[in-house]
């Protein structure tokens, strides 16, 4: 079993593991990935996912005003006590979801379609 660390965690795809393990829709919009809050009731996407240039994935949540890697992201959204807790919980979804090898596609709408 593959040990994930920090660094490889902000490296994975926030997109697949989004659309994996809470089932967010993310659309491709203007360079970056959109979605409806998951924190929040709203009917236009206020919900952001880019890759920056060190290739860290972060997201940014305009109406809920979060935003972070996706260690914050189970954080916020698990409602976890604490830091350690959340990169826990992270490298379990890891390592329990066989993320390895996985690959991104979007359908012609390009909604993301994630295959693990």
């Amino acid at each position: 079993m593959r040990i994930w660390t920090l660094e490889q965690i902000k490296r994975a795809d926030l997109c697949e593991v989004l659309s994996r393990c809470y089932g967010m829709e993310l659309t491709r919009q203007n360079g970056c990935w959109s979605a409806l809050s998951p924190f929040s009731a709203e009917r236009h996407p206020s919900f952001f996912v880019k890759q920056a240039e060190d290739g860290h994935w972060l997201f940014k949540d305009h109406s809920a005003g979060l935003g972070g890697s996706l260690v914050d992201f189970v954080w916020y959204f698990e409602k976890l006590p604490d830091f350690p807790s959340a990169f826990r919980r992270t490298r379990a979804l890891f390592e329990g979801a066989g993320t390895e090898g996985s690959r991104r596609r979007t359908s012609s709408s390009g909604v993301l379609i994630a295959n693990w």
